[in-house]
């Protein structure tokens, strides 16, 4: 897949995954992404395509209470399982970092400079006994 592929293919994944959430399962109608017909001409256009999904959805997110995420099954029987909303989230969370690792693995190949990812900061020691 090529950076605006992988792009594409994550946002528009998100905003399946979205709809998916919302509807607590499975939609039986096909659902067509926006911009399916849209030509992949670059990564800053990908990206300014996906922005107003990744916001919504996010947005979705934030609003779950934490009662929601153990006891909102999400029903898709019709491809052979059903998951609670806290699994889903996980699961969409793992596919973006697969591709997240991926994008990286890009650069790294291409020499380019690659971004910080997740920065960790310990502040004080933390001792296990």
């Amino acid at each position: 897949m090529t950076f605006g592929e992988m792009i594409r293919h994550v946002w528009s994944a998100s905003f399946h995954y979205h709809m998916l959430l919302r509807n607590n399962g499975s939609i039986k109608t096909d659902i067509h992404t926006p911009y399916d017909e849209e030509p992949i001409t670059s990564v800053e256009k990908e990206i300014e395509l996906s922005q107003s999904y990744f916001s919504d959805f996010i947005e979705y997110v934030e609003s779950i209470s934490t009662e929601e995420l153990e006891s909102r099954l999400i029903n898709r029987s019709d491809i052979g399982y059903q998951r609670y909303l806290g699994d889903m989230l996980l699961r969409i969370a793992y596919h973006d970092a697969i591709h997240t690792g991926q994008f990286l693995q890009y650069l790294r190949m291409v020499e380019l400079e690659r971004p910080i990812v997740v920065k960790l900061r310990l502040s004080k020691k933390v001792v296990v006994t």
